[in-house]
């Protein structure tokens, strides 16, 4: 059975997406990799490819996951803002996703700030 790679970002600034993406995507081999495979064969560093999805508001980040959640592809892993105006805030869009997504066994990363982590709903991180 194939892992789930898919990963939901939500947050409000493209350039934060851009930056998640630079950080998962698999990045083209280097030089180094490149001299690393000729002298010792197969690279000891295999990419991994994940399947990266993008919402700009709380809202639009819990109908992604409705969606991928009926057509049975659900995401392994959502990383949500903590503010994302003019709509929900982050603790609303993961209490929303849990409500919404109680079964899936995937994970939920939240960058919350130390004022929101006492009112969030736990765990945070579902196995």
């Amino acid at each position: 059975m194939p892992h789930n790679r898919r990963v939901l970002i939500v947050d409000d600034q493209r350039a934060i997406h851009d930056d998640f993406r630079k950080l998962l995507e698999a990045a083209p081999a280097s030089a180094a990799a490149a001299l690393e495979q000729t002298i010792l064969g197969e690279s000891p560093l295999a990419s991994v490819d994940y399947e990266i999805e993008s919402a700009y508001q709380g809202e639009a980040g819990l109908e992604a996951v409705r969606h991928a959640r009926a057509s049975g592809r659900p995401f392994a892993l959502a990383i949500v803002d903590a503010r994302m105006p003019p709509g929900w805030d982050g603790l609303l869009t993961v209490e929303k996703i849990f409500e919404a997504d109680a079964e899936d066994s995937g994970g939920y990363l939240h960058g919350l700030l130390g004022y929101a982590l006492a009112r969030a709903p736990a765990p945070l991180w579902r196995e």
